[in-house]
């Protein structure tokens, strides 16, 4: 990777889901987690102040829908990049959040090198669905 750090933002509705992430993520020297919150009111406020680069969030959070959630946040911010955390692994449920702006797509099986070449795809403009997902889907 590059000198670039890569400023990142975790949103899921467990703390200890998003403290565990950000130790995993803030072993590669190019990430840097920013802030990382629940999938509350907030989130917008949250990520206004920050503006991270990268948004990677389970949308699977209540009270949110998460296809509303995604749609929201890519048409508030469309220069934040998102990318998709989940253990859902059906393809009508990838492909409409990819369809709603979600950059990547990877689910909670994906090896933690896996997740940072997804990252760095993403970060420079790419789409990314992890492995386990490409064999069933067509992106």
């Amino acid at each position: 990777m590059s000198s670039t750090i890569i400023r990142i933002m975790i949103i899921d509705d467990h703390q200890l889901v998003r403290r565990s992430w950000r130790m995993l993520l803030e072993g590669n020297p190019s990430i840097s987690v920013i802030g990382e919150c629940s999938a509350d009111e907030k989130v917008l406020e949250k990520v206004d102040a920050l503006h991270p680069d990268i948004i990677l969030a389970d949308f699977n959070n209540k009270p949110h829908d998460g296809f509303s959630f995604a749609e929201k946040l890519t048409l508030a911010y469309p220069d934040i990049k998102l990318i998709c955390l989940s253990i859902k692994k059906g393809s009508q449920f990838v492909h409409q959040m990819m369809s709603l702006g979600t950059r990547g797509y990877l689910t909670k099986n994906t090896s933690l090198e896996e997740i940072h070449r997804g990252i760095l795809q993403v970060y420079q403009g790419e789409t990314y669905v992890c492995d386990e997902l490409k064999k069933y889907l067509l992106v």
